[in-house]
């Protein structure tokens, strides 16, 4: 079967990553935030991950304020 998630459940969960609220190792953190970082700004980052699966190319992208 297919995994539907709707894009606020998305935006939720990259929500609850970033503010270290999910059960991640921090080690695992680190590896997500050095892959995924595309852009440092002075006050923030800018992260992307792409996806190609089957026919279609998922981009997601988050901006992080420190």
């Amino acid at each position: 079967g297919s995994l539907a998630i709707s894009a606020e459940e998305q935006v939720e969960f990259l929500r609850r990553l970033v503010e270290n609220r999910l059960p991640v190792a921090s080690s695992s953190r680190a590896v997500l935030d050095r892959i995924s970082r595309l852009e440092r700004f002075p006050d923030g980052e800018y992260h992307g991950i792409e996806n190609t699966s089957g026919k279609s190319l998922v981009f997601i992208a988050l901006i992080i304020n420190e």
